[in-house]
C-alpha cells in the first residue's frame, strides 16, 4: 500500500512548482497548471492537492485568487 503524503509535504510540493517556474514573490501561476504539474508527479492525488493548497493558504504562503495562485513573500522565502 502506498504511503499517503502529509499535508505539509503536499504544500511544499506546490511551492516547489513555483520555484521550478522561477516565480518571484507576488507573481502568479495559473491554478490549473499548478494542479496538473502537481498530479503529474505521481506521488500525489487530487485530495493531496486540495489539502496542500489549503495548508499553504492558511500558512500565508499562497493567495488563492480562483483561476490564479499568487506567491506571497512568506511563500517565496519558504522555498
Amino acid at each position: 500500500m502506498a504511503e499517503v503524503p502529509f499535508t505539509d509535504e503536499s504544500a511544499r510540493a506546490i511551492l516547489q512548482i513555483f520555484s521550478d517556474s522561477n516565480v518571484r514573490e507576488n507573481e502568479i501561476l495559473m491554478a490549473g497548471q499548478v494542479n496538473m504539474r502537481f498530479l503529474s508527479d505521481g506521488r500525489f492525488r487530487a485530495e493531496d492537492y486540495a489539502a496542500g493548497l489549503s495548508y499553504a493558504v492558511e500558512k500565508g504562503w499562497i493567495i488563492d485568487e480562483g483561476n490564479t495562485l499568487r506567491l506571497t513573500p512568506a511563500g517565496f522565502y519558504r522555498y
